[in-house]
Protein backbone atom coordinates (compact mmCIF):
# COMPACT_ATOMS: atom_id res chain seq x y z
CA UNK A 1 0.00 0.00 0.00
CA UNK A 2 2.82 2.50 0.99
CA UNK A 3 4.29 2.08 -2.81
CA UNK A 4 0.96 3.36 -3.95
CA UNK A 5 1.44 6.24 -1.08
CA UNK A 6 -1.18 4.84 1.05
CA UNK A 7 0.30 5.56 4.42
CA UNK A 8 -3.42 5.29 6.60
CA UNK A 9 -5.83 1.69 7.16
CA UNK A 10 -9.45 1.88 6.93
CA UNK A 11 -8.73 2.66 10.90
CA UNK A 12 -6.83 5.55 9.76
CA UNK A 13 -3.82 3.98 11.37
CA UNK A 14 -0.31 3.49 9.86
CA UNK A 15 0.12 1.64 7.13
CA UNK A 16 3.10 -0.96 8.33
CA UNK A 17 3.78 -4.99 8.86
CA UNK A 18 3.09 -4.99 12.38
CA UNK A 19 -0.87 -2.94 12.17
CA UNK A 20 -1.67 -5.29 8.86
CA UNK A 21 -1.04 -8.02 11.15
CA UNK A 22 -3.23 -6.98 14.53
CA UNK A 23 -5.60 -6.39 11.39
CA UNK A 24 -5.75 -9.54 10.03
CA UNK A 25 -6.43 -11.33 13.30
CA UNK A 26 -8.79 -9.12 14.18
CA UNK A 27 -10.77 -9.69 10.68
CA UNK A 28 -10.28 -13.26 10.32
CA UNK A 29 -7.37 -12.82 7.49
CA UNK A 30 -6.08 -15.98 8.55
CA UNK A 31 -6.72 -19.31 7.10
CA UNK A 32 -6.99 -21.86 10.21
CA UNK A 33 -3.65 -23.63 8.96
CA UNK A 34 -2.32 -19.85 9.26
CA UNK A 35 -1.97 -18.78 5.60
CA UNK A 36 -3.24 -15.19 4.46
CA UNK A 37 -6.33 -14.94 3.37
CA UNK A 38 -4.90 -12.22 0.10
CA UNK A 39 -8.20 -10.58 -0.59
CA UNK A 40 -8.59 -8.96 2.86
CA UNK A 41 -6.20 -6.44 1.17
CA UNK A 42 -9.39 -5.11 -0.65
CA UNK A 43 -11.38 -4.73 2.81
CA UNK A 44 -7.73 -3.17 4.84
CA UNK A 45 -6.93 -0.61 2.03
CA UNK A 46 -10.19 0.97 2.07
CA UNK A 47 -10.55 4.83 2.58
CA UNK A 48 -12.97 6.64 4.81
CA UNK A 49 -15.86 6.30 2.36
CA UNK A 50 -15.42 2.57 2.17
CA UNK A 51 -13.59 2.34 -1.49
CA UNK A 52 -11.02 0.15 -1.92
CA UNK A 53 -7.84 1.46 -2.36
CA UNK A 54 -5.55 -1.64 -3.83
CA UNK A 55 -6.84 -4.82 -5.50
CA UNK A 56 -6.50 -8.37 -5.04
CA UNK A 57 -6.09 -9.59 -8.90
CA UNK A 58 -5.44 -13.40 -7.45
CA UNK A 59 -2.44 -15.81 -7.82
CA UNK A 60 -0.41 -17.37 -10.46
CA UNK A 61 0.68 -20.70 -9.23
CA UNK A 62 3.87 -20.84 -11.44
CA UNK A 63 6.59 -18.91 -12.20
CA UNK A 64 5.51 -17.00 -14.83
CA UNK A 65 8.13 -14.14 -15.43
CA UNK A 66 6.21 -12.50 -18.35
CA UNK A 67 3.51 -11.73 -16.01
CA UNK A 68 5.89 -10.66 -13.38
CA UNK A 69 7.66 -8.30 -16.17
CA UNK A 70 4.17 -6.72 -17.23
CA UNK A 71 3.45 -6.29 -13.95
CA UNK A 72 6.93 -4.68 -13.16
CA UNK A 73 6.51 -2.24 -16.28
CA UNK A 74 3.28 -1.18 -15.24
CA UNK A 75 5.24 0.06 -11.78
CA UNK A 76 3.34 -2.64 -10.02
CA UNK A 77 5.27 -4.84 -7.13
CA UNK A 78 4.57 -7.98 -6.85
CA UNK A 79 4.95 -10.59 -4.21
CA UNK A 80 6.70 -13.73 -5.25
CA UNK A 81 6.00 -17.26 -3.58
CA UNK A 82 9.20 -18.95 -2.92
CA UNK A 83 10.31 -21.60 -0.46
CA UNK A 84 13.11 -21.38 2.26
CA UNK A 85 14.57 -23.42 4.42
CA UNK A 86 13.01 -23.12 8.13
CA UNK A 87 15.04 -23.93 11.34
CA UNK A 88 14.22 -27.38 11.26
CA UNK A 89 15.32 -27.75 7.97
CA UNK A 90 12.18 -28.42 6.03
CA UNK A 91 11.17 -26.13 2.84
CA UNK A 92 8.69 -24.03 3.49
CA UNK A 93 6.52 -21.04 1.95
CA UNK A 94 7.72 -17.85 2.27
CA UNK A 95 6.92 -14.51 0.30
CA UNK A 96 9.06 -11.88 -0.50
CA UNK A 97 8.07 -8.58 -2.78
CA UNK A 98 9.99 -8.13 -6.69
CA UNK A 99 10.07 -4.76 -7.14
CA UNK A 100 12.29 -4.13 -10.49
CA UNK A 101 13.46 -5.66 -13.44
CA UNK A 102 17.45 -6.04 -13.54
CA UNK A 103 19.44 -7.83 -17.04
CA UNK A 104 19.05 -11.20 -15.73
CA UNK A 105 17.42 -11.31 -12.19
CA UNK A 106 14.78 -9.17 -10.31
CA UNK A 107 15.35 -6.50 -6.98
CA UNK A 108 13.76 -7.57 -4.26
CA UNK A 109 12.48 -6.88 -0.13
CA UNK A 110 12.85 -9.87 1.74
CA UNK A 111 10.93 -9.45 5.25
CA UNK A 112 13.35 -12.36 7.01
CA UNK A 113 16.65 -12.52 5.26
CA UNK A 114 16.13 -8.65 4.72
CA UNK A 115 19.59 -7.60 3.63
CA UNK A 116 18.77 -9.46 0.09
CA UNK A 117 18.36 -7.03 -2.52
CA UNK A 118 17.83 -9.38 -6.28
CA UNK A 119 16.99 -12.99 -6.78
CA UNK A 120 20.06 -14.13 -7.10
CA UNK A 121 22.37 -12.85 -4.83
CA UNK A 122 25.46 -15.04 -3.29
CA UNK A 123 23.89 -16.51 0.19
CA UNK A 124 25.31 -14.83 3.40
CA UNK A 125 23.77 -13.55 6.92
CA UNK A 126 20.35 -12.12 6.50
CA UNK A 127 20.68 -12.79 2.36
CA UNK A 128 19.15 -16.20 1.19
CA UNK A 129 20.19 -16.87 -2.39
CA UNK A 130 16.53 -18.02 -4.23
CA UNK A 131 18.96 -19.03 -7.42
CA UNK A 132 16.96 -16.90 -9.42
CA UNK A 133 13.75 -18.56 -8.55
CA UNK A 134 9.97 -18.36 -7.64
CA UNK A 135 7.01 -20.43 -7.69
CA UNK A 136 4.11 -18.51 -7.87
CA UNK A 137 2.77 -14.70 -7.81
CA UNK A 138 0.48 -12.81 -5.90
CA UNK A 139 -0.89 -9.95 -8.08
CA UNK A 140 -2.23 -6.72 -6.46
CA UNK A 141 -3.01 -3.32 -8.22
CA UNK A 142 -4.10 -0.02 -7.26
CA UNK A 143 -7.61 1.20 -7.64
CA UNK A 144 -8.02 4.05 -9.63
CA UNK A 145 -10.89 6.36 -9.46
CA UNK A 146 -12.04 8.73 -11.94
Amino acid sequence: MRFYGITDDIAGDDVNPLIYNFWLTSNKGYKSNGDIKWPKINDYSKDQFGVPRVFYAGPVNSKDTNTLNGQLNNLQPTILNTKVLNTQGELVDHFIVADGKLSSTYTVKDPIFYLTKNLNQSRSSFVYNYNNNFLGLRLFSPVTIF
